[in-house]
């Protein structure tokens, strides 16, 4: 069975516009990346271990840790995102000593729903961003 074309690709594909705000910016080639690891049998399997860990324990595990990370943190988040609310974006921004939240007019897939934005704010953010924070030893 491994190698024959599975179904789960379909599927994955049907939910991509799900993904963007600018629809016209999904194209067949963005499509058709996203989609190809899942394509066949074995990416089938895959595709249901993806979501079988996305069962929230093991991201709440880690919320303790969030009040102690210490390196500079951009935190993008599409404000139409489906998938992931923009509520879960402001916790974590609010979590993270720090973190600077900027809400793009995007949902999911912000390089690819939002290009320029998203490459003119994480521009910025490590243009303003020093190079060493001595206090944390980060170098």
């Amino acid at each position: 069975m491994a190698g024959q074309a599975c179904p789960a690709g379909g599927g994955v594909a049907d939910g991509l516009p799900d993904g963007f705000t600018h629809t016209d910016r999904l194209t067949p080639e963005f499509a058709e990346g996203i989609v190809a690891p899942w394509s066949d049998a074995d990416g089938s399997l895959s595709l249901i271990r993806n979501a079988s860990a996305l069962n929230t324990n093991h991201t709440m595990e880690l919320l303790d840790r969030h009040g102690s990370i210490s390196a500079p943190t951009l935190v993008l988040w599409g404000v139409h995102d489906l998938w992931q609310p923009l509520s879960d974006g402001r916790r974590l921004a609010h979590e993270i000593p720090d973190a600077r939240l900027v809400e793009v007019d995007a949902s999911h897939w912000i390089p690819h729903d939002a290009p320029e934005e998203f490459a003119a704010t994480v521009a910025r953010f490590l243009a303003d961003t020093p190079l060493s924070r001595p206090e944390t030893g980060i170098a």
